[in-house]
């Protein structure tokens, strides 16, 4: 099974979602956007894909030209039902490559957030039996309009659309439950100079020790069980 990465920058990488993937026996070939990495010719040979996150908008084609050819990769995938997976700002170009929008949200959304899974959920080949609410780690300025033909499968207080899906096998995550402690602490450390000095990223910053201790463990159980399923979930589809 070889599922295709796209990565957007180097501390983006797919971390505890990846090694679960590889634990389950997936290949795992990953296109670094920002180690000067593109686009392969086409999706043969790929069983998935993953579209990771990153600092730029899903419509920043002026700074990132890449995008436009991305988005159209991803709407391969998903007319060749191939299963496809987005995080974050992959999630919102699943949104830009289906037929939706991402645009910048009214309030941002940063650390561990509680998302509420919905009654379709409960009958979602990954997300079943995962109870109704899980504590994730968010990083966004942006949401999305999700594409035609999806179906709401998460939601937040802040921000509505956190997972759903689109057709059967394209599914938008826009938390990022693929994180580990080391790559929240790493975001975090690095970003300290540019947060806007205000009230809501200042108690980010100053509770963040916190919500990893009360939050990781259960936040990498999810992403475990998501991996596990959506490497069986390709595993299924790439057989039949």
């Amino acid at each position: 099974m070889n599922i295709l990465i796209l990565q957007f920058q180097n501390s983006g990488g797919p971390e505890a979602f990846g090694d679960t993937l590889k634990a389950c026996g997936a290949t795992l070939d990953i296109c670094n956007f920002d180690s000067g990495g593109t686009l392969p010719a086409g999706i043969d040979g790929y069983d998935g894909l993953l579209v990771l996150g990153g600092v730029m908008n899903a419509h920043d084609d002026a700074d990132y030209p890449y995008l436009g050819d991305v988005a159209a990769m991803i709407a391969e995938f998903h007319h060749a039902a191939r299963p496809v997976l987005g995080i974050c700002l992959g999630a919102q170009l699943i949104a830009r490559a289906l037929g939706g929008r991402a645009y910048f949200h009214n309030v941002p959304e940063v650390g561990f957030v509680e998302v509420s899974l919905n009654g379709e959920a409960a009958a979602d080949p990954l997300l079943a039996g995962l109870g109704t609410s899980r504590h994730i780690m968010e990083w966004h300025y942006q949401t999305f309009d999700m594409p035609p033909g999806s179906h709401l499968l998460a939601t937040s207080e802040l921000c509505r659309n956190q997972i759903y899906r689109v057709g059967e096998a394209t599914y938008g995550f826009q938390c990022h439950f693929e994180v580990s402690q080391a790559m929240i602490q790493d975001w975090t450390a690095s970003s300290l100079s540019s947060l806007p000095d205000d009230d809501y990223h200042n108690s980010f910053v100053a509770t963040i020790d916190d919500q990893i201790d009360h939050h990781i463990s259960g936040s990498l159980a999810f992403c475990e069980t998501i991996a596990a399923r959506w490497t069986d979930f390709i595993g299924a589809r790439r057989a039949a």
